[in-house]
């Protein structure tokens, strides 16, 4: 017989059921198919499909032999009846069998991940059951959770494809090819496809009629994702009054494509998702790293260099200063080209460009393909010239016309000769002909009347005319004039500059004075605002002393003496061309007024130089920003010669706040530092967060990645906007203290770890903490937490060490999902919750035995009810074995200040 030929054979999880050698496309399709719990899937072959239809025996008693439960047969035919019967082949089988039969309406396709899904208007799976009427499964299986809650039937222009439903515009042609019939399904999402490549977009009406059809776990479920037409996501929220979920792009191989008008695949978006808000906008919520190992500092946002971050936006990434905030306009929808969009209110620094080069190196290669560099400001602007991708960059219209009427003025410029000594280059830019060369530390200007360093020799600088009361300024000396016919030719012009002048003074201090007069010193430190001195020293003044090269001047150590003959107490002037100042400009007086008052804040000293000028010298000053290390330690201050001692002072109190974190845990035997204790409604600032952040280093690292996974699992825990970076530090902070609370911090990180734990939610429960044995706590006795704790759960299997407090907390903070493991032993600590700082709690009792447990609650919770839970929780654990391992003991241990 022909039948006898059929054959059941086990391929990978599933049956295949057809002749030998044969229905190579059924034994391809078991091997992919994705195993249920509970059902065995049967692929027929095109060579059975025949005899299955017909409820073969002999067939059918090989399938029987070979199932035990539910079956999932994959084959055509079997959900329809045949002319001559009532039931179709599907539902007999299933009475013959006794079990649940699954058959398919028409034939399924194979995804991916190993699911099966129906195409086709109305089409899916049909489950029959003995003894019981048929019921629809839907198109796919196994069945996403989202699917029970699509509507039955859809709206007109909606179509089922497997990772959701697809809107089109009316009247487009059936497209059984398109690749969105090859995507797998999301278990989490289920996908609103917008549109398609070449057709015209559907209204948003038809966006928001399909999704008020939905339940409401199915409107929280879907995400809009455009296919190749223009966005609608703010059209569809204002309709429907409520937030909607968007992709940036259609979730081809799991992750977002952005697809153009004629069905490219472009690039794929760094924003993954964001949520769009009724007024407001969107919010990202999901997204990727723009390049490896880049520093996350907040939702989105990651950090360039100092002071400068990139943020992921939907239009690509978005470099900008932490201080500049973003405009709305800034961040509009993502489009076909991935756009590198910069904005500075200020000019750009050399660090930043070369980070921006790294971060376009860095970028994925659909990304550069599609690259184009977008600057918003004119600084930015300036700027994107000096990047390496200059081709990549995109003038908007107002930076267009600025730069078009820069380049009519580098045009005009070319027809009139520039003046001696200056170059103006093809872009427009007017650059000095020699090189500029000047101190970064001193100011070397020349005074009234004498020859401008680098002047040419027999030619005296001319003085201009100034008003009454202000001294004359020298102008600054001619420059050669340039030879028309060739480019000026670069002349390295050494310079020798003093960085330090205190051994220069060798006389020994006025002391003889009795009233002293303070004089402006004669070297004052530059800031980045003073002007460059014109009067540089071109070559060494004949017969005047020369001051040493930079090069052989130590930053720290002394200068040499100038040669010559000292001067002694000789206190006649001696012109000093090389380095006494020329008369201040407006900008250098008010700087040079600053400088004098720091300079006496530093303990300057009247001291007479060799040459006899009087001049002061001072001291060491800190720098503008001080580093982390500098704000734990004074800078040494070297001794000069003949100079008194001080007298001596009491010591200074430590600093209240300091960015150095003690990352190893004192020794139990160790004497405790004091403990740092800040207001319980203290906010942190952004430079306690900078200098946290700063201080822990790869900790906070490691931390902000765990903070984002949770933000991502609790969307209530978000801040609103503006608050992302205080939010991602101050819950860094409580992770990395429960996962060292035996560490010492500082007052920096305290107000951040405060601020953190009024985000995380409460708990009610018996805690528990071991204190050390000789604690002396009677009943009614109060006690204040000073600074936070950790105490793990009462029913905690592991010993605390010393005695224990249980504690009754209702203010008490969970750890649950920030930290899960602590210690070298990998101790699970995922229960133990945070006791926060000025929680006063009340001591009801104490109880004996082998271990003495003390009983205590929070001030105002306390009462018969509460001091039965808190005996129950000590009974137990009385009973209970418990694990004195040494992680145990120094984690939950320490003692209980009294109030």
């Amino acid at each position: 017989m022909v039948e006898a030929s059929i054959e059941v054979g086990r391929v990978g999880q599933a049956l295949v059921v057809g002749r030998p050698g044969a229905d190579r496309e059924a034994i391809a399709l078991a091997e992919a198919a994705r195993p249920e719990r509970g059902r065995t899937t049967v692929v027929v072959g095109a060579s059975a499909v025949d005899a299955v239809a017909r409820i073969d025996p002999w067939v059918i008693a090989d399938i029987a032999e070979t199932t035990t439960g539910s079956l999932r047969l994959v084959a055509p035919k079997l959900a329809v009846a045949a002319e001559d019967k009532a039931w179709p082949p599907a539902r007999l089988l299933s009475e013959l069998l006794g079990t649940e039969v699954v058959v398919p309406e028409r034939m399924p396709i194979a995804l991916p991940d190993g699911s099966l899904f129906v195409p086709g208007s109305g089409a899916g799976w049909v489950a029959y059951r003995s003894g019981g009427p048929p019921f629809r499964v839907g198109p796919r299986l196994p069945v996403p959770p989202w699917q029970r809650h699509l509507p039955v039937a859809l709206p007109p222009g909606v179509a089922q494809i497997p990772f959701g439903l697809w809107v089109r515009a009316g009247g487009g042609l059936p497209r059984p090819g398109d690749p969105l019939f090859r995507q797998p399904p999301d278990p989490d999402r289920m996908f609103v496809v917008i549109g398609a490549p070449g057709e015209s977009s559907p209204g948003p009406e038809a966006v928001a009629s399909l999704l008020r059809s939905l339940t409401e776990e199915g409107r929280d479920r879907a995400v809009l994702a455009h296919y190749g037409c223009p966005g609608l996501a703010d059209e569809v929220v204002a309709m429907l009054g409520r937030p909607v979920r968007v992709a940036h792009g259609v979730p081809f191989e799991r992750r977002p494509v952005v697809v153009d008008e004629s069905g490219n695949r472009v690039w794929r978006p760094f924003a993954v998702e964001s949520v769009y808000l009724p007024d407001r906008g969107p919010v990202l919520d999901r997204w990727v790293a723009p390049a490896p190992e880049m520093v996350l500092t907040g939702p989105g946002s990651y950090r360039l260099v100092d002071g400068w971050k990139v943020e992921v936006v939907p239009r690509g990434l978005l470099v900008k200063p932490e201080s500049l905030p973003a405009e709305p306009e800034w961040e509009t929808g993502t489009g076909p080209k991935a756009e590198l969009v910069l904005a500075s209110d200020r000019e750009v620094p050399a660090t930043v460009v070369a980070a921006v080069d790294e971060l376009v190196r860095g970028l994925s290669d659909d990304a550069v393909a599609s690259l184009r560099i977008v600057p918003l400001t004119w600084p930015a602007a300036l700027a994107a010239r000096r990047l390496e991708a200059t081709d990549r960059v995109v003038w908007p219209g107002a930076l267009e016309a600025a730069r078009e009427d820069q380049a009519a003025a580098a045009l005009e410029a070319e027809d009139v000769a520039p003046p001696a000594g200056v170059v103006v280059t093809a872009d427009g830019r007017v650059l000095p002909a020699e090189p500029v060369l000047t101190a970064s530390s001193w100011d070397f200007r020349s005074p009234p009347g004498e020859q401008a360093i680098g002047a040419p020799a027999g030619r005296e600088a001319p003085e201009e005319s100034a008003p009454a009361g202000e001294p004359a300024r020298p102008q600054r000396p001619e420059p050669a004039p340039a030879p028309a016919t060739a480019p000026p030719r670069h002349r390295h012009v050494p310079v020798e500059v003093p960085s330090r002048i205190e051994s220069t003074l060798s006389a020994t201090v006025s002391a003889s004075s009795a009233n002293p007069v303070e004089e402006e010193p004669a070297f004052l430190p530059q800031t980045e605002l003073t002007p460059l001195s014109p009067h540089l020293p071109a070559e060494p003044v004949p017969g005047r002393p020369g001051l040493p090269p930079l090069s052989q001047v130590s930053p720290s150590g002394p200068v040499p003496p100038p040669p010559g003959p000292a001067h002694g107490d000789d206190t006649t002037s001696v012109p000093l061309s090389a380095v006494e100042p020329a008369p201040p400009t407006k900008v250098q007086t008010v700087l040079n007024t600053v400088r004098h008052a720091r300079v006496s804040q530093a303990g300057a000293r009247s001291v007479a130089t060799t040459l006899g000028t009087v001049v002061r010298r001072a001291e060491a000053l800190p720098p503008l920003v001080a580093s982390a290390e500098s704000r734990t330690s004074e800078a040494p201050v070297a001794a000069s010669p003949k100079t008194p001692e001080p007298e001596a002072k009491a010591p200074e109190a430590p600093p209240v706040s300091s960015p150095a974190v003690r990352t190893e845990p004192a020794p139990r035997a160790a004497v405790a530092s004091s403990p740092v204790e800040v207001p319980a409604d203290a906010r942190s600032t952004p430079e306690q967060r900078k200098n946290v952040r700063d201080a822990l280093g790869s900790k906070y690292d490691v931390a902000t990645r765990a903070v984002t996974k949770l933000l991502s699992e609790r969307p209530g825990l978000r801040a609103s906007r503006g608050e992302e970076g205080a939010l991602l530090a101050e819950l860094a902070a409580v992770r990395v203290f429960g996962e060292e609370p035996g560490t010492t911090y500082d007052t920096d990180f305290h107000v951040c770890l405060a601020g953190g734990l009024r985000r995380l939610p409460t708990v009610r429960t018996v805690v528990v903490r071991g204190v050390p044995d000789d604690v002396a706590l009677a009943p009614e006795t109060l006690v204040r937490l000073r600074e936070p704790l950790v105490a793990a759960p009462s029913d905690s299997p592991h010993a605390v060490g010393g005695t224990e407090a249980l504690i009754w907390a209702t203010t008490a903070r969970r750890l649950h999902g920030l930290v899960h493991v602590a210690g070298p032993d990998q101790l699970d600590v995922s229960r133990d919750v945070v006791l926060p700082g000025h929680t006063r709690l009340r001591v009801l009792g104490v109880e004996g035995g082998p271990v003495r447990r003390i009983l205590l609650a929070e001030e105002g919770s306390e009462g018969e009810e509460v001091l039965a839970r808190l005996r129950a929780a000590a009974k137990g654990r009385a009973a209970a074995e418990l694990d004195g391992g040494p992680a145990a003991n120094g984690r939950w241990y320490g003692p209980l200040p009294a109030a």
